[in-house]
């Protein structure tokens, strides 16, 4: 009887196993619509999703389809003589009703240069100065796996 005591002492003090998600879990997301340079601003949150329900000790912890929300940290300009434009995506975050879990990684898109068009038209032509670079773009549906920054109890 007293073994049968300890026992269940035992079991029922120790804490409940596989409640915490660890940190460094990956999550692959998903942006939510196209992110053009030209239409967005720094800081400007960023909609996207969980695109693979992410599982811990064999259950279900963040569901695919959950809230995700980045921001726009970078944005350059194309420009005059070929030079591309680039955009870049960072500060995610899982948007879940237990709160907010922070991710770590980044997205990140840089138009197509035309230097070398830029160049050979200007040879040619002598007028380099009109070709301008792509846009930088993030296309909707793009996917980037991030990693989960610490532990989340679930």
């Amino acid at each position: 009887m007293k073994k049968l005591l300890i026992l269940a002492l035992v079991l029922f003090a120790v804490p409940a196993w596989g409640d915490i998600l660890p940190a460094g879990t990956p999550v692959q997301v998903s942006i939510d619509k196209e992110i053009d340079r030209d239409e967005v601003k720094i800081n400007e949150s960023i909609p996207a999703h969980i695109v693979v329900p992410v599982k811990h000790n064999g259950k279900v912890v963040l569901p695919a389809g959950t809230k995700v929300t980045g921001v726009v940290t970078k944005r350059k300009n194309n420009f005059i003589f070929g030079i591309s434009g680039k955009i870049e995506l960072d500060r995610f975050k899982v948007i879940t009703e237990n709160g907010v879990l922070p991710l770590t990684g980044s997205l990140q898109r840089k138009g197509n240069s035309r230097v070398a068009g830029s160049l050979v038209g200007g040879y040619f032509i002598g007028l380099p100065l009109f070709i301008k670079g792509q846009d930088g773009k993030v296309e909707s549906g793009a996917e980037s796996t991030m990693y989960t920054v610490q532990e989340w109890e679930y």
